[in-house]
Order: structure tokens, then sequence, then C-alpha cells
């Protein structure tokens, strides 16, 4: 009985050492888990700044383009005098 016993308090132990690892592992994960969730947040935000101002420079790109369109429609009716 006594045998037995010691085995049970020896498995005890042995699931409590296997629990505090697991537990360990599990906050370590779920620490990365957020970490890496900030991570994502961030880049996610950089990457709506990046496309907003690639945006504006698009818009500010062809409203040069059509300027310069325009230059070059008045400067050839001027050359071909068509005022």
């Amino acid at each position: 009985m006594a045998v037995q016993v010691d085995q049970k308090i020896e498995e005890i132990q042995q699931l409590e050492f296997q629990l505090k690892i697991l537990t360990e592992d599990h906050n370590q994960l779920k620490a990365d888990s957020v970490r890496h969730m900030e991570e994502l947040i961030s880049k996610e935000k950089l990457l709506e700044e990046a496309k907003a101002e690639k945006l504006a420079v698009r818009e500010e790109l062809d409203m040069h383009s059509q300027r310069i369109l325009a230059m070059l429609r008045d400067a050839k009716a001027d050359h071909l005098g068509l005022f």
C-alpha cells in the first residue's frame, strides 16, 4: 500500500511539473501572440498611411499631367494660330 501511495505521489509530482511547463509555454505563447498582434496592427497602420500617401501623390501627378496637357493644347493652338 505504501508503494502505491509513493507511486501516486510521484505521478502527481510529474503531472504538476508537466503542468508547470505547459503553463509557462502557454503564457509565453500568449505574450508572443500579443506582441505579434501589436506588430501587425502597427504594420497595417503604416500600410494604410502609405496607401493614402500614394493616392495623394497619384492625384497630384494626375493634376500636373492635366495642367501640362492643357498647356500643350494651348501652345499647339497658339502655334497653329487658333487662339
